[in-house]
């Protein structure tokens, strides 16, 4: 297989009983583009998605709690992790729907989308320290002489954030 036939795997949200849209894991340019808009919500993520893995259970039981906390102290960021996963062109207007969702849909679309990124990290724990480590690296900066064209690169930002 290459590389250029990589497909994420996609997952539906049901609202109504019905499917609605569907979703795939945080790649790391979602990641990266939502870190720069929403850092002071990011913090409080990482106390939620720390505190849902030290509470136990089994996997899907900790982003259950996850996806829960995240919708219900971070509803901003909640709203932009799930139109930016929904794989359409990120928008203003695709945030305002994402934010319009019934509350269960949007737990479940994290909760998704939280299975899809994490799962195949090892878990959030594991997850998590990786982010922590990239995070602090982000904040303290890189010498210019490390830099390289690729990691300077623009991305596509939304007007959404």
């Amino acid at each position: 297989m290459a590389l250029s036939d990589y497909t994420p795997e996609r997952r539906e949200v049901c609202v109504n009983g019905k499917p609605l849209f569907c979703v795939e894991g945080l790649s790391l340019e979602t990641l990266a583009l939502l870190i720069r808009t929403h850092m002071p919500d990011f913090e409080a993520v990482f106390a939620i998605l720390i505190n849902s893995e030290q509470a136990g259970g089994d996997f899907n039981g900790q982003l259950q709690r996850a996806a829960l906390g995240i919708a219900q102290q971070a509803p901003g960021l909640a709203a932009n992790i799930i139109a930016a996963c929904s794989g359409e062109d990120l928008s203003a207007d695709l945030v305002r729907s994402a934010s319009r969702l019934p509350f269960t849909a949007q737990v479940e679309a994290l909760t998704q989308i939280g299975e899809l990124t994490f799962r195949e990290a090892g878990g959030i724990k594991k997850a998590m320290e990786s982010l922590i480590t990239l995070l602090t690296r982000m904040r303290a900066g890189l010498p210019d002489e490390t830099r390289t064209p690729a990691s300077s690169a623009i991305t596509r930002e939304s007007g959404a954030t």
